[in-house]
């Protein structure tokens, strides 16, 4: 998970910029959305800064004062699945590594 912009919380506001690796914005948003968090995806008319960054979109998440404690909980399981949604894709299965055989070294 790649979060976007300041790392400092004094320099951030109620607006949240990410990107998940192996997952486009609209599809991390969907992917989210199924667990009901309310997300925007796509380049957000930045397109040159996201293309700085190596990104073609992000996923945004806006907080606001009835944003509850348990909502952001919500959200960051989510992220934490996507996180290992794509850790489970590249792992080896059966010697696989994302359906290529594994090289045994010989």
């Amino acid at each position: 998970m790649r979060l976007l912009g300041p790392l400092d919380t004094e320099d951030r506001r109620g607006v949240v910029s990410f990107s998940v690796g192996g997952f486009s914005a609209e599809d991390a948003c969907r992917r989210l959305d199924g667990r009901g968090v309310a997300l925007r995806g796509g380049h957000h008319c930045v397109q040159p800064i996201l293309g700085a960054f190596g990104l073609e979109g992000a996923a945004r998440a806006s907080l606001a004062p009835y944003t509850v404690h348990a909502d952001i909980t919500v959200l960051l399981d989510g992220i934490d699945e996507l996180v290992s949604t794509k850790a489970s894709r590249l792992a080896p299965q059966n010697g696989m590594w994302g359906g290529q055989k594994a090289c045994s070294g010989t």
